[in-house]
This record gives structure tokens, sequence and C-alpha cells, in this order.
């Protein structure tokens, strides 16, 4: 089930819409990439293929940073557990200090 997809977030300000990268990984919950954090993501599909609307997001869960393959690739093959020992949890990120 898990697969790239990109999630249609609302733009309240243009009407339009953010598109986020996540991954599914089950048929209406994704782990989402937003600024540089994994959020997990209430989705349901869209016309388009690859597409889901979103209907819920969570708080931030770990801070991942932006290399997307690599980051892709620890949320298809990693446990949680494994997850939390590599990345940051979001409540603790702070640019200032990136590595606590």
């Amino acid at each position: 089930m898990q697969s790239l997809i990109l999630i249609r977030w609302p733009n309240e300000e243009t009407g339009g819409h953010f598109r986020i990268p996540g991954c599914l990984v089950a048929p209406n919950t994704a782990l989402a990439l937003f600024d540089g954090h994994v959020e997990v993501h209430l989705v349901e599909a869209t016309g388009s293929p690859g597409e889901y609307d979103l209907r819920y997001a969570s708080n931030p869960l770990f801070y991942v940073g932006d290399d997307l393959p690599e980051i892709f690739y620890d949320l298809r093959h990693l446990t949680l557990a494994e997850l939390a020992g590599k990345y940051t949890h979001s409540d603790f990120y702070s640019p200032r200090h990136p590595q606590l």
C-alpha cells in the first residue's frame, strides 16, 4: 500500500490548494512531509491519480529535514521505534539547535 502521493491542503487565501508530498500507508491515512516535519494525515482520494484531499492533519511528529529520497525510504522501511531513534521529535526541534 505504501505509495507516494500528493495531499491537497486548502489555501484559504487564494482558494486553491497547497500540494504536500506524502506516503500513503492505509487507504485513508498518509504520512505527510510539511515544513520539514512528518505528520499523520487522514485523506480522501480525488479524481486525480495520486492526489488526495486532506481531511485531518495531526501535530508534527518528527523533524526530518528536506532530503525527500532518504525520508521516503525511511518512512517505507523503518519501524516507528527506528524513526524515533533517528529523527528529533518535533516538540524538541529548534532551528538554532537542530541536533538536540
